[in-house]
């Protein structure tokens, strides 16, 4: 059995990103076969591992998308998904696995 699944974003929407305060998370979207999936990387992750400095979190997540989006290509292959609605969330222990 073959795994078809492909996740793949469109650079040209890169306007659906945000950030939702509430949560504290940046999200954005992917695709695979026609089907959206919600996407989204936690505050911290943006602030600690991409080095937020002075930059707002908009300029930290446009700087860094493909390396966010190759995170989240690797936990939707990996089937890691949130399990209330399937959606995808990069974590800092994503991206610093604890020892």
């Amino acid at each position: 059995m073959l795994d078809n699944r492909n996740l793949t974003f469109s650079h040209e929407k890169k306007a659906q990103a945000y950030y939702d305060a509430t949560h504290r998370i940046f999200t954005f979207w992917g695709q695979d076969n026609g089907k959206k999936i919600r996407c989204a990387i936690s505050e911290e992750a943006l602030e600690d591992y991409y080095h937020k400095d002075e930059r707002t979190l908009d300029e930290v997540f446009s700087k860094n998308h493909l390396a966010i989006e190759q995170e989240a290509r690797r936990k939707y292959v990996a089937n890691r998904l949130e399990k209330e609605d399937g959606s995808i969330l990069i974590t800092i222990r994503d991206l610093i696995p604890l020892p």
